[in-house]
């Protein structure tokens, strides 16, 4: 039997994503399969480096759009968990953490 080699962490795909986020978002989302993005007022460059880092992270993802949201979102992340399942909520005019 032979021993295998361990599978090296993500890495930042690109600018877009910054190194705090990056981290934030790899460290929140441990343990999670799947995820549904909710995407507040984002550009589709940003939307497919969230994407490509959460299959890189092996969580499946469906994603959405949302135009408005009461209470608007105050943090650049907003999770919500159920079991191995997130919903996150991504607004990238916001601070990372409110």
């Amino acid at each position: 039997m032979q021993a295998q080699a361990p599978v090296p962490a993500p890495q930042p795909v690109s600018s877009l994503i910054d190194d705090a986020s990056f981290r934030h978002l790899t460290h929140t989302l441990r343990g999670v399969h799947s995820a549904r993005l909710r995407f507040y007022g984002t550009d589709s460059a940003y939307e497919d480096e969230i994407i490509a880092l959460l299959l890189a992270l092996e969580i499946s993802v469906e994603s959405e759009h949302i135009t408005r949201i009461a209470p608007p979102p105050r943090q650049r992340f907003s999770f919500q968990f159920q079991g191995r399942h997130a919903t996150l909520t991504v607004a990238p005019g916001l601070p990372l953490r409110g």
